[in-house]
């Protein structure tokens, strides 16, 4: 039987100088297990201060309890409780000197559902498997025993590999090479068998180049269609056996060379949107449009990148960038100079995966006259200066028609502060020029 025993020391509560007829006694003791205070049982105490108590905790599970306690005295007042702990333990199972190994379990490649048996002789088990049916490849067998008392084994799962000797050829000697510039494709070269591979007198056309990175530094042919970039390019080479079994890529110390960027050049129409494939890293996105020179253009680019604007002779067309704080639209307005615009689009965010181009041109109507070369108009930041040769009437629009400025002025130097734009300059309703104020 289990049992646990408590001695414990017991006080009187409330004392004093009374003499030992009157003095205050130990009366009652409760206790209760695992804090079940509302079932406590109640045990009457002989006066003593040592108090010794058995319990039975044969019933109780195996694990941690506790006990609490209080004690009363012969004025009916009470302790404060407290509490032990104590632990009823897991008994170590029976042994059996006669147990032994009975049987064994065995499946194939998680397949436990179809999992076979095997006897066992004297406690042992061992088993000559037939695998020859098994793919190549890798595969796995698991097994457990049962002893006499009819109890399992955790499972154990074991690796193997059944190799494909058959299809693996003999390795002779190098048949192949692959080499590659940059992060650019790869070219691959059959050659005959070779051990070792003789690079010695091969000749490898530097072509196909994708730029490290576009640069500002590049020039542009609009006659060939064709950015020339300056880039340090690196040249790497891997060998390949008859086998397919590559050798370790080698790769070059990098050199000066300026790559050709052939641009597919997508033409635009006017106040259509067109939606492309952002440019990735050493790449442009290009577009051509057709215009009429004095025109005013504007180019809508969703995301931000670099823009260039070239003419039909693959000259630089200034341009003013405006950024929407709103829609998040650059903006690059110019005045074109030649019947062809060449817009080139690189160096975008990564992230970014297409592109919305929207282009438009505004042309000026109702021109009948060109004014005398004595008129003189010269801009500056966020002003536009006129010298007449004598009093007049001067407007200025925007370029998109809307009137900026108009005012009646003397001979003579006049100046309008006006923001970011290009605008026309009309005097005494002879059209000046256009201008670009910055």
């Amino acid at each position: 039987m289990k049992k646990l025993s408590m001695i414990l020391l017991a006080t009187a509560i409330a004392g004093g100088a009374a003499n030992a007829q009157n003095a205050v006694r130990m009366q009652t003791c409760e206790y209760w297990f695992d804090y079940d205070f509302e079932n406590r049982q109640s045990v009457a105490m002989n006066g003593e201060e040592q108090y010794t108590q058995q319990f039975d905790v044969s019933a109780m599970p195996q694990g941690v309890h506790s006990i609490g306690f209080r004690f009363g005295d012969s004025k009916g007042l009470w302790c404060s409780p407290f509490v032990k702990h104590f632990v009823i333990p897991t008994l170590p199972p029976a042994t059996y000197d006669d147990n032994q190994i009975v049987r064994m379990e065995y499946w194939f490649d998680y397949d436990f559902d179809h999992r076979q048996t095997l006897e066992s002789a004297n406690g042992e088990a061992a088993v000559a498997l037939d695998i020859s049916a098994m793919q190549k490849g890798v595969h796995s067998i698991g097994y457990r025993t049962i002893d006499s008392r009819g109890i399992y084994t955790a499972p154990f799962v074991k690796h193997f590999v059944i190799p494909d000797f058959t299809s693996e050829p003999t390795i002779t000697g190098i048949t192949a090479y692959e080499y590659w510039f940059n992060h650019g494709p790869r070219v691959r070269v059959e050659v005959g068998e070779q051990n070792p591979l003789d690079l010695q007198n091969i000749v490898i056309d530097v072509k196909d180049v994708v730029p490290n990175a576009i640069t500002t530094g590049y020039r542009f042919d609009a006659k060939e269609g064709i950015a020339y970039v300056p880039d340090q390019v690196t040249f790497g080479i891997q060998a390949f056996d008859n086998a397919g079994h590559p050798s370790s890529g080698i790769v070059s110390e990098s050199f000066a060379y300026t790559v050709p960027v052939r641009l597919n050049l997508d033409p635009l129409q006017d106040n259509m949107t067109e939606e492309v494939e952002a440019p990735s890293l050493g790449n442009i996105q290009s577009f051509q449009a057709e215009v009429t020179p004095g025109d005013s253009v504007v180019f809508d680019v969703s995301g931000s990148g670099q823009f260039d604007l070239y003419d039909g002779d693959g000259n630089p067309v200034e341009v003013i960038a405006i950024e929407d704080k709103d829609t998040g639209l650059m903006s690059y307005k110019a005045l074109a100079t030649t019947r062809q615009l060449y817009a080139l689009l690189w160096g975008m965010s990564a992230a970014t995966e297409t592109v919305e181009v929207n282009y438009k041109a505004y042309n000026v109507t109702g021109v009948t006259s060109i004014a005398k070369d004595d008129i003189h108009i010269s801009t500056g930041k966020g002003s536009l200066t006129i010298q007449t040769p004598h009093a007049g009437n001067l407007a200025i629009y925007s370029a998109d028609g809307t009137q900026a400025a108009h005012r009646t002025v003397a001979d003579g130097t006049t100046t309008f502060s006006l923001p970011a734009g290009i605008y026309i300059v009309r005097f005494d309703q002879q059209t000046v020029a256009k201008a670009i104020v910055r």
